[in-house]
């Protein structure tokens, strides 16, 4: 159990190793030489840290910008994270041994499956994966080997499925078939898609956000870093001067409070300017290693990547899909309680990631006004379903919490409304 441990806290739950190792694996297979062998390795890692490091920096800003937004505009309620219901099933129900295999499990499951289904996807993002392994089946009723295999079998459905039902329209937004997206918060990237075909716009007169034609004087906002920092910057500097003084200068220390919340601003735009850089250079080296996988391990098969892999097909379609977003989990923060749901308050960091991602889907979908209507409708949905899921969690001992990727939410739900009943009723 102690290798097993070893292999799965320091080497599958580390995205960056996984895919550096696979990347290794894929070159070995191929035969290449102990030099490039060594190079692509060590670029597809260094490439994922570039990517690792941007999203730090960008969790960082929005960390920032987080607590001055729920300051500025006075906000109480339930903060889903998912992180926190996987530690306190680990602390207080003793779940981490079952935890550590039912995620293995889901990693063997899915190699399985992609070698013997027409689904040739292989999930390469660990920590999403760790999300699908948690208490779920065992407030079901499942216990020790059942609740490992169940759990694993269920996870890698999910963990296959997911990028196989996204596959055709990031074929769009990508043109290629190389990569694919693994990330838990498909279905709501479906949703927008879906709200985007319905009410966005169609054959010839969809426009994509990224042909937006500019006046002389602002070219300068074709530029993807430029155009970020243009929205990012009043939005902070707006919501710190909201939250006040007293409040935002605790968090800037002895500096100024509104010059602070600029440089955060910039942060956010840095945080972007290294991500893509990243993004470019793993991508350069893990689909030719990967070949040597589907020549010989699973034949054609596909790496789903994480989100952010995604974000330089489409640019200005993240920064709309993260304001548009944003806007709808507000509209449902006020909404849901009048239906007698919990109040959920905005994730910025799932507004951002998810809601970019949404972005995107909705833009190659339905265009600009696709992709609008369809982030509105995407945050609306994304608190949505963690509003349902409190009750569930406070008869498990959860109080006011909940969680946050729309996938892991519906693995949820399916444990709680379909599969728990069916269990207790044997």
């Amino acid at each position: 159990m102690g290798v097993i441990n070893f292999i799965i806290e320091n080497i599958l739950t580390q995205a960056s190793i996984t895919i550096a190792l696979i990347a290794m694996l894929g070159l070995l297979l191929q035969k290449k030489s102990a030099g490039q062998v060594i190079s692509g390795t060590l670029k597809t890692l260094l490439g994922f840290q570039v990517l690792s490091a941007g999203s730090s920096i960008i969790v960082g800003s929005l960390t920032y910008f987080g607590k001055i937004f729920t300051e500025g505009f006075h906000m109480q309620g339930i903060i889903p994270s998912i992180e926190s219901i996987n530690g306190q099933a680990m602390n207080d129900l003793g779940l981490g041994r079952d935890i550590a295999l039912t995620f293995l499990a889901i990693f063997v499951f899915n190699i399985i499956l992609a070698r013997f289904t027409k689904w040739k996807y292989i999930f390469l993002t660990g920590q999403a994966i760790l999300w699908m392994a948690t208490v779920f089946g065992y407030f079901a009723g499942l216990r020790g080997i059942v609740l490992i295999l169940v759990g694993g079998f269920i996870g890698a459905c999910f963990a296959i499925a997911m990028p196989a039902v996204a596959q055709p329209i990031i074929r769009k937004i990508t043109g290629s078939n190389d990569i694919a997206l693994g990330h838990f918060c498909t279905i709501g990237y479906l949703f927008e898609a879906g709200v985007a075909k319905l009410f966005g716009e169609k054959g010839e007169n969809k426009k994509s956000i990224e042909d937006i034609k500019l006046p002389t004087h602002f070219e300068f906002l074709q530029d993807t870093y430029l155009s970020v920092m243009v929205v990012m910057v009043p939005l902070y500097i707006i919501t710190v001067l909201f939250a006040g003084e007293p409040f935002a200068s605790e968090l800037s220390g002895d500096q100024n409070y509104i010059m602070f919340a600029f440089l955060q601003a910039i942060q956010f735009v840095v945080g972007v300017y290294v991500l893509l850089a990243g993004v470019r250079l793993l991508l350069g080296e893990i689909v030719p290693a990967f070949r040597g996988i589907a020549m010989k391990l699973v034949p054609d098969a596909i790496p789903a990547l994480d989100c952010p892999v995604f974000f330089p097909y489409s640019p200005n379609a993240v920064i709309l899909g993260f304001i548009t977003t944003t806007i709808g989990t507000i509209i449902a923060m006020f909404t849901l309680p009048m239906f007698g749901l919990a109040m959920i308050l905005p994730g910025m960091l799932t507004n951002f990631f998810a809601g970019g991602t949404a972005g995107i889907f909705g833009n190659a979908v339905g265009g600009r006004r696709g992709a609008i209507i369809g982030g509105i409708a995407h945050g609306f949905f994304i608190t949505l379903l963690p509003a349902l899921l409190v009750t569930i969690f406070n008869s498990m001992g959860f109080i006011n919490a909940t969680a946050t990727d729309v996938d892991t939410v519906a693995a949820a739900l399916l444990y709680a409304w379909i599969l728990s009943p069916i269990l207790k009723a044997f």
